[in-house]
């Protein structure tokens, strides 16, 4: 699976949305709604920034492109009694060539990693049998899944980050955050 870890504040991520969005042809969903509301499809890298500004903790995403030629679900799971006070149930995106995208926030002065990923076919063929409600691996192509997975991962690497800490780079926003003296970098 295509790894890559970085470090990003929500602007910074409104910069990889504004790339997935206009360069490379990706749709961005949610990959969780919040409780008790649809999943919500991202037209622009402002709503991106919104949500992520407004999460607790965090966003997950994930991009889709039509090039990409596979299909995915999208499934309520109704919550456990009391698991979310007050809420029943919420909507989960799920697809064997999605590209994830976990976007954290700054809890108690500390930073953690962002990261993009995506399944590889063997990976998903694996898994497939385990999954049976997802619709079929083999509509996915992985070829394309991958080339747009680099392409977006290429833009973050070297066109966004500033610098490195360790192996994961630090996107502009981040750097200026912890520089300033706002916070630091979870390094686990």
């Amino acid at each position: 699976m295509p790894h890559l870890a970085f470090y990003a504040l929500p602007v910074d991520i409104g910069q990889i949305a504004r790339f997935a969005l206009d360069e490379a042809g990706c749709d961005i969903f949610e990959r969780r709604s919040r409780p008790d509301c649809t999943l919500r499809k991202f037209g622009t890298a402002e709503e991106v920034v919104a949500a992520a500004e407004d999460s607790n903790g965090g966003l997950s995403l994930s991009l889709y492109a039509p090039t990409m030629r596979g299909s995915f679900s999208i499934e309520r799971i109704a919550f456990q009694s009391d698991a979310v006070p007050g809420k029943s149930w919420a909507e989960q995106l799920s697809g064997w060539g999605l590209i994830s995208v976990e976007c954290t926030k700054p809890m108690g002065g500390r930073l953690g990693p962002s990261s993009m990923n995506h399944n590889t076919e063997k990976r998903a063929r694996t898994w497939e049998a385990t999954y049976s409600e997802l619709p079929p691996v083999a509509v996915w192509d992985f070829a394309e899944v991958a080339r747009i997975s680099r392409r977006v991962n290429h833009h973050v690497r070297t066109r966004l980050a500033v610098r490195k800490v360790g192996s994961r780079v630090v996107l502009a926003a981040a750097d200026e955050w912890e520089r300033s003296g706002q916070g630091s970098f979870a390094i686990a």
